[in-house]
C-alpha cells in the first residue's frame, strides 16, 4: 500500500500520514525544543526528532510522496519568522532527498480550493483556519485534531497538515 505525508510547516506544524485509500494513519505535532539565543529562551525544530518519526514511518510504510506548502514572504512578517519557515523548507526537502522519496510544494489555495470545493465550504483569506477544521472533521470522524489532552480546541495546523496529504494523493 502507499501512504502520503502531509506537512505544515511552521513552528507549531503538523505532520500526516495518510493511506492511498485516504484514511489518517499518524498526525503528529512538528517537534521543537528551546534552545538559548541571545539570552533568550527560543524555538527551534528538533532536527533529530523529526528525523526519527520520519525514519520510523519510512520502515514501517511505503511512503511515496510528501507534501507542503510553498512558502512566501509577507509584508509586515518578521525576517525571524520567514527565515524559520525557509529552514524548515529547507529541512523537509533534505530529509525527503536523503530518504528519497518525492516530494511536492503546494500553493497553499490550489489545496483549499480543491478540498474545500469539493466540499462546499464557503471561506475566504481570513476564514482558512475555520475552513480547515471544518473540512477535516467532515473527511476524517471521529479523528481527534487538539495538539494535546489539554487542549479545548482543534488545531488548523493539524487539519491543514492532514488535508495536504490529502491533496497529494489525488494529484
Amino acid at each position: 500500500m502507499k501512504y502520503f505525508l502531509g506537512i505544515d510547516l511552521g513552528l507549531k506544524g503538523c505532520m500526516s500520514l495518510l493511506n492511498e485509500n485516504k484514511k489518517l494513519i499518524s498526525c503528529e505535532p512538528i517537534p521543537i525544543i528551546q534552545v538559548l539565543v541571545n539570552k533568550k529562551m527560543r524555538n527551534q525544530y528538533d532536527i533529530s526528532s523529526i528525523n526519527a518519526i520520519i525514519k520510523a514511518w519510512i520502515n514501517d510504510y511505503n511512503i511515496v510522496k510528501i507534501g507542503f506548502e510553498r512558502l512566501r514572504g509577507m509584508p509586515n512578517q518578521a525576517s525571524q519568522v520567514a527565515f524559520s519557515l525557509g529552514g524548515a523548507t529547507m529541512l523537509f526537502k533534505t530529509l525527503a532527498t536523503v530518504y528519497k522519496i518525492f516530494f511536492v510544494e503546494i500553493e497553499a489555495r490550489m489545496w483549499q480550493k480543491k478540498i474545500f470545493g469539493g466540499l462546499g465550504i464557503q471561506y475566504s483569506s481570513k476564514t482558512t483556519k475555520q475552513a480547515s477544521i471544518q473540512a477535516a472533521k467532515q473527511i476524517f470522524p471521529g479523528f481527534c485534531f487538539k495538539r494535546t489532552e489539554k487542549c479545548r480546541v482543534d488545531s488548523s495546523d493539524m487539519t491543514d497538515s492532514s488535508l495536504i496529504g490529502l491533496y497529494l494523493i489525488d494529484m
